[in-house]
């Protein structure tokens, strides 16, 4: 056989070869693990946790006959499967240190578990609070309106104000805490922000998408608590921002991430902004896009950054119906490309929740979405 034609097959069998890779690579994806499919009753999912790479609790409302009932879920098999058990009072946030110690703010109060959600005891009427955060079973944050910030030192029988979170000059009635994060046990975050008063209109905005478009967006002042002590002192500080804070995560690498959302009349419907604590802890922004709303944020240990988003119909600031999701990663935390997300997917609201490797998200039309490497 001549030379040439030795080379040429060899050639033929690594190209041969190379496509037979290409076509057989892993692509990472978001595959549905469960969706809440039942006629005449829609599963809204509030918030979510993995106690264990098997063991999930949820929270949020089952709405039937027009009619809503708080309930909590339990899945046993790492989510395809849930079991629902009726709440006294609407829940709101979750928060788990283990597989049976948690916690769990609802519109009127502060409840904990010791065996994993399936009963809860009323702890403390504290109400109005939007998000937990327990560094172990005694200490803890809870943060919410107006102008809330608590922590407890008795596994929250009793809760006492942060003096840091009123030092801030913004009117309570119209100031709100969003979210709480810690990196360890030293390093911690709580975003809020106060909302300048304006007239509200007679009709939702979803109703009237040309009036919400035309009202212009005016700047908010976003409040940051930092702490790096374990939440003996907290530090605050402010800055005149456009929109409000609706999720931060921060990251034992030294960076964070926080989605702001926008309303009303803007180019964008939300922005993430990205925190390097070591280089001076500047805020700068590594993603808008006009059609995507980002509803969270998630930082895994290698520091692989995610973000959960919608496409928003129009220009109303609002999603009124569910759409399309849209799910981004970004390897430096920092360029996010967008990963493949099973067709059926659809939802107003996405949340992350995690366990070691694994991430889930889940949407509030009650489906329950598993990143796939």
């Amino acid at each position: 056989m001549p030379a040439c034609s030795i080379r040429l097959g060899l050639v033929a069998s690594i190209l041969i070869a190379s496509a037979a890779a290409q076509g057989t690579a892993k692509v990472a994806s978001w595959k549905l693990d469960y969706f809440y499919d039942k006629d005449r009753s829609n599963l809204n999912v509030a918030d979510a946790v993995f106690v264990s790479p098997t063991k999930g609790v949820l929270i949020g409302a089952i709405e039937e006959k027009q009619k809503q009932r708080a309930v909590v879920g339990l899945s046993s098999d790492a989510g395809k499967n849930w079991t629902f058990e009726t709440l006294k009072e609407f829940p709101v946030a979750l928060f788990f240190i283990n597989e049976t110690t948690g916690w769990m703010a609802t519109q009127k109060s502060i409840q904990a578990t010791s065996d994993g959600g399936r009963t809860w005891k009323r702890l403390n009427p504290l109400g109005g609070m939007k998000r937990l955060y327990f560094l172990d079973a005694k200490r803890g944050f809870a943060v919410g309106s107006p102008k809330a910030a608590f922590e407890t030192r008795d596994g929250g029988d009793s809760w006492v104000p942060l003096e840091a979170a009123q030092k801030p000059s913004s009117n309570p009635d119209y100031t709100s805490y969003e979210s709480i994060d810690f990196a360890e046990k030293k390093v911690g975050v709580i975003f809020g922000s106060s909302y300048p008063q304006r007239s509200k209109s007679p009709v939702p905005e979803w109703v009237d998408p040309q009036r919400a478009a035309s009202v212009r967006q005016v700047p908010t002042l976003t409040i940051l608590l930092s702490t790096v002590d374990g939440g003996e002192t907290w530090v605050p500080s402010t800055a005149p921002l456009f929109g409000h804070p609706i999720s931060t995560v921060i990251s034992k690498l030294g960076f964070g991430l926080t989605v702001f959302r926008y309303d009303n009349q803007f180019e964008v419907p939300s922005e993430v902004y990205r925190n390097d604590f070591k280089a001076n802890g500047k805020l700068f922004s590594v993603f808008r896009e006009k059609n995507r709303l980002v509803t969270d944020a998630y930082i895994r240990e290698d520091g692989t950054s995610f973000l959960a988003a919608v496409e928003p119909p129009g220009a109303a600031p609002v999603v009124p119906i569910p759409v399309k999701i849209k799910m981004l990663v970004a390897g430096d935390g920092k360029t996010f490309t967008e990963t493949k997300v099973d067709y059926r997917a659809t939802a107003r609201n996405v949340i992350f929740c995690a366990f070691g490797n694994t991430l889930w998200a889940f949407t509030d039309t009650g489906m329950l979405l598993r990143y796939v490497e």
